[in-house]
């Protein structure tokens, strides 16, 4: 038994050691572009919700990241929202929300990311 164990340890160690040479590796974090999606919207009382999902897909993570929202009458902007994703890991994705007073559904929506940090 303390043979079975032992072997599955070092097989866990080095699957472990392998994995982490392999992220080493690939060289440094890299920023890419992050894509959003609306997933729904909402009619409320006095305005709309807007839900959409951002994805990541680079390798590194984005912290305090801002996104604005606008929506177009043709050029002319008549709403707008701001709001901020704490936590945006590489690879993944978050979701969020904004509140626009004019209906998304009749005009042209743009969701789309201005700053970040760096954890």
């Amino acid at each position: 038994m303390e043979w079975i164990l032992g072997g599955i340890g070092a097989v866990l160690f080095l699957s472990a050691i392998a994995f982490l040479t392999v992220e080493g590796l690939r060289g440094d974090d890299r920023p890419d572009a992050i894509s959003f999606r609306v997933e729904e919207i909402i009619p409320t009382n006095d305005a709309f919700l807007v839900r959409y999902s951002a994805q990541n897909s680079g390798t590194q993570t984005l912290a305090d990241l801002q996104v604005r929202a606008e929506v177009f009458d043709g050029t002319t902007v008549v709403d707008e929202a701001e709001g901020t994703l704490d936590f945006l890991p590489g690879q993944s994705q978050r979701s969020g929300g904004f509140y626009l007073r004019e209906d998304p559904r009749k005009y042209r929506l743009e969701i789309r990311a201005e700053g970040y940090q760096e954890p």
